[in-house]
């Protein structure tokens, strides 16, 4: 009978420690989160060109030295503005990252903690 009992809370504790085939939803929040960030960036680029683009059609094409000067500000405008969705998005990656990391130390400090059945059982060798 005591072997049962043993049996039994060995599979209990063992159970309790099996990773579960879900994803917590701090995880799956995270993906959307990398997937929406990645799609603003893109749709940020997009802004940015049209609206380059937009403005350098607007711009008289003579060999002025005054429309070559609009032309290199507004070249200058739009790497600027395509830099700054870059910085935008590498700053949200990296707080994203942050909880990602958070989340795993986290998660692997719940893995380290040993299930009360299991402690108790081989407390009582």
């Amino acid at each position: 009978m005591k072997v049962l009992a043993t049996i039994a809370i060995l599979l209990v504790g063992c159970a309790s420690q099996t990773p579960s085939t879900s994803r917590p939803v701090s995880e799956l929040t995270l993906e959307q989160e990398e997937h929406d960030l990645e799609r603003s960036g893109e749709q940020c680029v997009e802004k940015t060109v049209m609206r380059s683009d937009d403005q350098m059609g607007r711009v008289v094409t003579t060999l002025g030295a005054l429309t070559q000067l609009e032309m290199q500000t507004l070249f200058r405008e739009r790497a600027d503005a395509l830099s700054q969705c870059q910085s935008n998005a590498d700053r949200q990656k990296a707080a994203i990252s942050e909880r990602e990391h958070a989340l795993y130390e986290s998660a692997e400090a719940r893995d380290r903690i040993v299930p009360l059945s299991v402690m108790t059982m081989s407390l009582s060798r």
